[in-house]
C-alpha cells in the first residue's frame, strides 16, 4: 500500500484541486514526500495561502491516515506517522 500511495503521490504533477461540500478547493501543488521507513508515507501539498501535511501509518490489516492543514506549515507529520506505526506495529 505504501509504495503504490508512494507512486501515486510522487506522479503528482500540476494543480490539484480538493472538492468537499463546501465547494473546491484553491489549487495546491506536491512540494515534499518521502517513504521514512517500511509503511510510513508522509506528504506535503501547498499554494502560497493554505499548507497541508498528510501522513500514512501502515500495518498489516491496519492503516492510520492524518492530514493536518492551517496557513503556516510545520506539523510533525513525519514524526506522526513514524510514532503511530510503531504503536501499531507493538499490536500486532
Amino acid at each position: 500500500m505504501v509504495w503504490n500511495g508512494f507512486r501515486d503521490v510522487s506522479h503528482c504533477r500540476g494543480d490539484a484541486v480538493g472538492v468537499s461540500r463546501a465547494g473546491r478547493s484553491t489549487p495546491m501543488r506536491l512540494r515534499y514526500f518521502a517513504t521514512l521507513s517500511d509503511g510510513v508515507l508522509v506528504w506535503t501539498m501547498s499554494n502560497p495561502r493554505w499548507t497541508c501535511d498528510y501522513g500514512l501509518a501502515v500495518v498489516p490489516h491496519a492503516v492510520l491516515v492524518l492530514s493536518a492543514c492551517g496557513f503556516k506549515p510545520g506539523f510533525p507529520m513525519a514524526e506522526w506517522a513514524s510514532k503511530r506505526r510503531a504503536q501499531l506495529d507493538s499490536q500486532v
